[in-house]
Protein backbone atom coordinates (compact mmCIF):
# COMPACT_ATOMS: atom_id res chain seq x y z
CA UNK A 1 0.00 0.00 0.00
CA UNK A 2 1.47 3.44 -0.80
CA UNK A 3 2.41 6.33 1.33
CA UNK A 4 -0.61 8.67 0.07
CA UNK A 5 -2.94 6.11 0.13
CA UNK A 6 -2.51 5.26 3.54
CA UNK A 7 -2.50 8.78 4.47
CA UNK A 8 -5.81 9.43 3.04
CA UNK A 9 -7.17 5.94 4.98
CA UNK A 10 -5.73 7.56 8.07
CA UNK A 11 -7.50 10.72 7.70
CA UNK A 12 -10.70 9.19 6.25
CA UNK A 13 -10.18 7.47 10.12
CA UNK A 14 -9.79 10.66 11.95
CA UNK A 15 -12.77 12.49 10.37
CA UNK A 16 -14.94 9.78 10.78
CA UNK A 17 -13.47 9.37 14.78
CA UNK A 18 -14.04 13.16 14.91
CA UNK A 19 -17.52 13.21 13.72
CA UNK A 20 -18.86 10.52 16.03
CA UNK A 21 -17.24 12.44 19.20
CA UNK A 22 -18.74 15.98 17.95
CA UNK A 23 -22.05 13.76 17.75
CA UNK A 24 -21.47 12.33 21.01
CA UNK A 25 -20.84 15.65 22.18
CA UNK A 26 -23.82 17.33 21.06
CA UNK A 27 -26.16 14.73 21.88
CA UNK A 28 -24.76 14.65 25.73
CA UNK A 29 -24.82 18.73 25.26
CA UNK A 30 -28.49 18.54 24.77
CA UNK A 31 -29.79 16.08 27.18
CA UNK A 32 -27.48 18.37 29.55
CA UNK A 33 -30.04 21.13 28.15
CA UNK A 34 -33.11 19.60 28.83
CA UNK A 35 -32.01 17.77 31.96
CA UNK A 36 -31.28 21.16 33.65
CA UNK A 37 -33.67 22.86 32.33
CA UNK A 38 -37.39 23.94 33.76
CA UNK A 39 -38.75 20.60 32.86
CA UNK A 40 -36.05 18.50 34.22
CA UNK A 41 -36.43 15.62 31.09
CA UNK A 42 -34.32 12.59 32.55
CA UNK A 43 -30.92 12.41 31.34
CA UNK A 44 -31.23 8.51 30.02
CA UNK A 45 -34.68 8.96 28.78
CA UNK A 46 -34.51 11.15 25.63
CA UNK A 47 -38.37 9.93 24.93
CA UNK A 48 -39.84 12.18 27.91
CA UNK A 49 -38.63 15.25 26.10
CA UNK A 50 -42.39 15.60 25.83
CA UNK A 51 -42.82 16.86 29.26
CA UNK A 52 -41.85 20.08 27.63
CA UNK A 53 -45.14 19.97 25.95
CA UNK A 54 -46.62 18.18 28.37
CA UNK A 55 -45.44 18.31 31.65
CA UNK A 56 -49.23 16.88 33.24
CA UNK A 57 -47.75 13.57 32.13
CA UNK A 58 -45.78 13.48 35.30
CA UNK A 59 -48.19 12.70 37.54
CA UNK A 60 -48.75 9.64 36.01
CA UNK A 61 -47.52 6.51 38.38
CA UNK A 62 -47.78 2.87 38.85
CA UNK A 63 -51.17 1.28 38.83
CA UNK A 64 -51.96 0.23 42.73
CA UNK A 65 -53.84 -2.67 43.44
CA UNK A 66 -57.43 -2.03 44.96
CA UNK A 67 -57.77 1.49 42.51
CA UNK A 68 -60.54 2.19 40.07
CA UNK A 69 -57.87 4.73 37.96
CA UNK A 70 -59.27 6.99 35.97
CA UNK A 71 -57.76 9.07 33.40
CA UNK A 72 -59.23 12.73 32.54
CA UNK A 73 -58.45 13.49 28.67
CA UNK A 74 -59.92 17.50 27.76
CA UNK A 75 -59.23 20.72 27.75
CA UNK A 76 -59.62 23.65 30.19
CA UNK A 77 -63.29 22.98 30.77
CA UNK A 78 -61.74 19.85 33.02
CA UNK A 79 -59.16 21.58 34.61
CA UNK A 80 -59.21 22.78 38.16
CA UNK A 81 -58.57 25.94 37.40
CA UNK A 82 -62.06 26.42 35.36
CA UNK A 83 -64.15 24.28 37.07
CA UNK A 84 -65.02 21.85 39.83
CA UNK A 85 -65.56 18.87 37.84
CA UNK A 86 -62.44 16.72 39.20
CA UNK A 87 -63.59 17.50 42.78
CA UNK A 88 -67.08 17.13 42.66
CA UNK A 89 -66.41 13.63 40.08
CA UNK A 90 -63.97 12.08 43.07
CA UNK A 91 -66.36 13.04 45.81
CA UNK A 92 -69.57 11.11 44.11
CA UNK A 93 -67.10 8.11 43.38
CA UNK A 94 -64.82 8.03 46.30
CA UNK A 95 -67.45 7.10 48.89
CA UNK A 96 -68.30 4.17 47.40
CA UNK A 97 -64.53 2.61 46.39
CA UNK A 98 -60.95 3.60 46.78
CA UNK A 99 -60.41 5.80 42.94
CA UNK A 100 -57.42 7.99 41.68
CA UNK A 101 -57.68 10.40 39.07
CA UNK A 102 -55.48 11.04 36.45
CA UNK A 103 -56.85 14.99 35.34
CA UNK A 104 -54.09 15.32 32.05
CA UNK A 105 -56.58 18.02 30.96
CA UNK A 106 -55.09 21.35 29.90
CA UNK A 107 -56.53 24.55 28.34
CA UNK A 108 -56.59 24.80 24.76
CA UNK A 109 -55.47 21.22 24.15
CA UNK A 110 -56.87 19.53 21.40
CA UNK A 111 -58.17 16.22 20.08
CA UNK A 112 -54.61 15.93 18.90
CA UNK A 113 -52.84 16.87 22.12
CA UNK A 114 -55.39 13.81 24.04
CA UNK A 115 -54.29 11.11 21.14
CA UNK A 116 -50.55 12.46 22.05
CA UNK A 117 -50.57 12.17 25.52
CA UNK A 118 -52.42 8.58 25.59
CA UNK A 119 -50.34 7.25 23.04
CA UNK A 120 -47.32 8.38 25.28
CA UNK A 121 -49.46 6.10 27.87
CA UNK A 122 -50.56 3.37 26.19
CA UNK A 123 -48.57 0.78 28.05
CA UNK A 124 -50.16 2.02 30.73
CA UNK A 125 -53.42 0.67 32.23
CA UNK A 126 -56.41 2.31 33.19
CA UNK A 127 -59.83 1.36 34.19
CA UNK A 128 -61.49 4.14 32.57
CA UNK A 129 -60.50 7.15 29.93
CA UNK A 130 -63.01 9.94 29.70
CA UNK A 131 -62.37 12.14 26.96
CA UNK A 132 -64.04 15.91 26.68
CA UNK A 133 -63.38 17.47 23.58
CA UNK A 134 -64.85 19.60 20.69
CA UNK A 135 -64.43 23.77 21.10
CA UNK A 136 -60.41 23.92 21.12
CA UNK A 137 -60.05 22.45 17.37
CA UNK A 138 -62.72 25.55 16.39
CA UNK A 139 -59.35 27.78 15.97
CA UNK A 140 -58.00 25.47 13.54
CA UNK A 141 -60.37 26.41 10.93
CA UNK A 142 -59.47 30.40 11.07
CA UNK A 143 -57.28 30.31 8.04
CA UNK A 144 -57.40 30.10 4.20
CA UNK A 145 -58.14 26.91 3.32
CA UNK A 146 -54.72 26.64 1.36
CA UNK A 147 -52.69 27.06 4.56
CA UNK A 148 -54.74 24.54 6.62
CA UNK A 149 -52.98 21.31 7.44
CA UNK A 150 -54.83 18.41 8.88
CA UNK A 151 -52.12 18.01 11.35
CA UNK A 152 -52.40 21.32 12.76
CA UNK A 153 -48.67 22.23 12.37
CA UNK A 154 -50.42 25.36 11.08
CA UNK A 155 -49.94 26.29 14.34
CA UNK A 156 -46.45 26.55 16.03
CA UNK A 157 -47.29 24.78 18.98
CA UNK A 158 -48.50 21.38 17.17
CA UNK A 159 -45.24 22.22 14.44
CA UNK A 160 -42.94 21.40 16.94
CA UNK A 161 -45.25 19.03 18.77
CA UNK A 162 -45.32 16.78 15.39
CA UNK A 163 -41.66 16.98 15.12
CA UNK A 164 -41.54 15.34 18.39
CA UNK A 165 -43.64 11.94 16.90
CA UNK A 166 -41.70 12.00 13.56
CA UNK A 167 -38.39 11.48 15.40
CA UNK A 168 -38.85 7.60 15.93
CA UNK A 169 -35.31 7.58 17.14
CA UNK A 170 -35.73 9.05 20.34
CA UNK A 171 -35.89 5.80 22.44
CA UNK A 172 -31.60 6.23 22.09
CA UNK A 173 -31.19 10.10 20.78
CA UNK A 174 -32.25 13.53 21.33
CA UNK A 175 -29.80 15.36 19.68
CA UNK A 176 -31.67 15.06 15.39
CA UNK A 177 -34.93 16.69 17.45
CA UNK A 178 -33.15 18.99 18.93
CA UNK A 179 -32.06 19.98 16.07
CA UNK A 180 -35.49 19.87 14.33
CA UNK A 181 -37.13 22.47 16.59
CA UNK A 182 -34.66 24.82 16.75
CA UNK A 183 -34.85 25.27 12.86
CA UNK A 184 -38.29 25.69 13.20
CA UNK A 185 -38.10 27.74 16.04
CA UNK A 186 -35.70 30.11 13.95
CA UNK A 187 -37.64 29.73 11.02
CA UNK A 188 -40.91 31.19 12.48
CA UNK A 189 -38.89 34.04 14.17
CA UNK A 190 -37.21 35.36 11.29
CA UNK A 191 -40.28 34.87 8.92
CA UNK A 192 -39.72 32.41 6.66
CA UNK A 193 -42.36 30.30 8.83
CA UNK A 194 -45.88 31.93 8.74
CA UNK A 195 -47.84 29.96 11.86
CA UNK A 196 -50.72 31.00 13.46
CA UNK A 197 -49.49 32.14 17.22
CA UNK A 198 -50.21 29.24 19.56
CA UNK A 199 -52.30 31.79 21.75
CA UNK A 200 -54.59 33.81 19.61
CA UNK A 201 -56.16 33.78 15.97
CA UNK A 202 -55.07 36.36 13.13
CA UNK A 203 -58.65 38.73 13.35
CA UNK A 204 -58.09 39.07 9.08
CA UNK A 205 -58.47 35.03 9.11
CA UNK A 206 -61.65 34.48 11.55
CA UNK A 207 -63.61 34.99 8.39
CA UNK A 208 -62.32 31.55 7.21
CA UNK A 209 -63.78 29.64 10.26
CA UNK A 210 -67.27 29.30 8.29
CA UNK A 211 -65.52 26.54 6.21
CA UNK A 212 -65.20 23.70 9.47
CA UNK A 213 -61.93 21.71 8.10
CA UNK A 214 -61.23 20.22 11.40
CA UNK A 215 -63.62 17.05 11.31
CA UNK A 216 -61.66 14.96 9.25
CA UNK A 217 -58.60 15.46 11.71
CA UNK A 218 -60.92 15.28 14.39
CA UNK A 219 -62.31 12.15 13.78
CA UNK A 220 -58.96 10.95 13.00
CA UNK A 221 -57.65 12.09 16.52
CA UNK A 222 -60.34 10.52 18.52
CA UNK A 223 -60.29 7.29 16.53
CA UNK A 224 -56.57 6.66 17.07
CA UNK A 225 -57.36 7.37 20.72
CA UNK A 226 -60.75 4.22 20.63
CA UNK A 227 -57.84 2.42 18.60
CA UNK A 228 -54.86 2.03 21.05
CA UNK A 229 -57.81 1.76 23.72
CA UNK A 230 -59.49 -1.44 21.99
CA UNK A 231 -55.63 -2.72 21.84
CA UNK A 232 -55.42 -2.42 25.84
CA UNK A 233 -59.00 -3.66 26.10
CA UNK A 234 -59.65 -0.40 28.14
CA UNK A 235 -63.27 1.69 27.93
CA UNK A 236 -63.31 4.96 26.80
CA UNK A 237 -65.98 7.60 28.05
CA UNK A 238 -66.88 9.67 25.24
CA UNK A 239 -69.32 12.91 25.66
CA UNK A 240 -70.45 15.48 23.42
CA UNK A 241 -69.62 18.73 24.07
CA UNK A 242 -72.13 21.38 26.19
CA UNK A 243 -72.19 24.80 25.16
CA UNK A 244 -74.86 27.67 25.65
CA UNK A 245 -74.79 30.66 23.66
CA UNK A 246 -77.25 33.14 24.78
CA UNK A 247 -79.30 34.73 21.46
CA UNK A 248 -78.54 38.34 22.20
CA UNK A 249 -74.95 37.52 22.43
CA UNK A 250 -72.52 40.22 21.30
CA UNK A 251 -68.96 40.70 22.36
CA UNK A 252 -69.64 43.98 23.95
CA UNK A 253 -72.21 42.65 25.86
CA UNK A 254 -70.02 40.42 27.18
CA UNK A 255 -67.61 43.02 28.10
CA UNK A 256 -70.31 44.65 30.04
CA UNK A 257 -71.24 41.17 31.74
CA UNK A 258 -74.92 41.40 30.67
CA UNK A 259 -75.73 38.28 29.53
CA UNK A 260 -77.09 35.29 30.70
CA UNK A 261 -73.78 33.85 32.26
CA UNK A 262 -72.36 33.86 35.46
CA UNK A 263 -68.59 35.00 35.41
CA UNK A 264 -68.12 36.00 32.26
CA UNK A 265 -64.92 34.39 31.67
CA UNK A 266 -64.03 33.89 28.02
CA UNK A 267 -65.26 35.75 24.93
CA UNK A 268 -66.86 33.51 22.33
CA UNK A 269 -64.14 35.10 20.00
CA UNK A 270 -61.13 33.45 21.61
CA UNK A 271 -61.93 30.70 19.30
CA UNK A 272 -63.17 32.27 16.43
CA UNK A 273 -66.71 34.12 15.41
CA UNK A 274 -69.70 32.75 17.12
CA UNK A 275 -71.78 31.16 14.37
CA UNK A 276 -68.43 29.32 13.31
CA UNK A 277 -67.52 28.01 16.40
CA UNK A 278 -70.97 26.76 17.05
CA UNK A 279 -70.80 25.10 13.33
CA UNK A 280 -67.50 23.55 14.41
CA UNK A 281 -68.86 22.05 18.07
CA UNK A 282 -71.76 20.76 16.65
CA UNK A 283 -69.98 18.70 13.62
CA UNK A 284 -67.25 17.58 16.31
CA UNK A 285 -70.59 16.59 18.12
CA UNK A 286 -71.39 14.51 15.11
CA UNK A 287 -68.43 12.62 15.29
CA UNK A 288 -68.32 11.68 18.57
CA UNK A 289 -72.10 10.19 18.42
CA UNK A 290 -70.50 8.30 15.25
CA UNK A 291 -67.57 6.53 16.84
CA UNK A 292 -69.59 6.03 20.04
CA UNK A 293 -71.87 3.95 17.85
CA UNK A 294 -68.89 2.18 15.59
CA UNK A 295 -67.03 1.54 18.80
CA UNK A 296 -69.51 0.55 21.25
CA UNK A 297 -67.62 -2.64 22.08
CA UNK A 298 -65.03 -0.74 24.57
CA UNK A 299 -67.50 3.15 24.27
CA UNK A 300 -69.52 3.76 26.57
CA UNK A 301 -71.38 7.47 25.28
CA UNK A 302 -73.05 10.15 27.45
CA UNK A 303 -74.52 13.05 25.61
CA UNK A 304 -73.56 16.03 27.21
CA UNK A 305 -74.67 18.30 24.90
CA UNK A 306 -78.37 17.69 24.84
CA UNK A 307 -78.71 17.07 28.61
CA UNK A 308 -76.99 19.93 30.53
CA UNK A 309 -78.71 22.87 32.26
CA UNK A 310 -78.44 26.17 30.36
CA UNK A 311 -78.61 29.86 31.94
CA UNK A 312 -76.27 31.81 34.38
CA UNK A 313 -76.46 29.33 36.84
CA UNK A 314 -75.06 26.83 35.03
CA UNK A 315 -72.67 28.15 32.51
CA UNK A 316 -69.73 30.57 33.41
CA UNK A 317 -69.50 31.38 29.28
CA UNK A 318 -69.66 29.47 26.10
CA UNK A 319 -68.59 25.93 27.50
CA UNK A 320 -66.93 26.80 31.39
CA UNK A 321 -69.38 25.76 34.27
CA UNK A 322 -70.25 26.86 37.22
CA UNK A 323 -69.95 24.96 40.14
CA UNK A 324 -73.80 24.02 39.52
CA UNK A 325 -73.37 23.35 36.37
CA UNK A 326 -69.86 21.11 37.10
CA UNK A 327 -72.63 19.06 39.48
CA UNK A 328 -75.20 19.09 36.71
CA UNK A 329 -72.04 17.80 34.39
CA UNK A 330 -70.99 14.87 36.77
CA UNK A 331 -74.34 13.92 37.45
CA UNK A 332 -75.01 13.38 33.49
CA UNK A 333 -71.51 10.89 33.50
CA UNK A 334 -72.24 9.53 37.16
CA UNK A 335 -73.95 6.21 36.18
CA UNK A 336 -71.83 5.66 33.29
CA UNK A 337 -68.68 5.51 35.61
CA UNK A 338 -70.35 3.03 37.69
CA UNK A 339 -71.25 0.56 34.94
CA UNK A 340 -67.71 0.96 33.53
CA UNK A 341 -67.05 -0.29 37.15
CA UNK A 342 -68.78 -3.57 36.78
Amino acid sequence: MSKIKRKQENRTISIIIYVLFLLVVLEITCRLFFFLGKEKIPFFEPRKVIYLFYPELKIVDEKKEGTFDILLLGGSVLHENWGDIENILYQELSAKRKIKIYNLSMAAHSSLDAYYKYKFLQDRKFDLTILYQGINEARANNCPDVFFKDDYSHYSWYGLLNAYEQHKELSYMLFPYYLHRFLLIAAERCGILVLVPQHGTKKEWLSYGRNIKTTLSFRRNVENILKIAGKKNEKILLMTFAFYIPENYTRNSFDNKSLDYGRHRCPIEVWGEPENVKSAILAHNKIIKDLAGQYRNNVIFVDQYNNIFRGRKYFDDICHLTHEGCKNFVENMKDAIIYADK
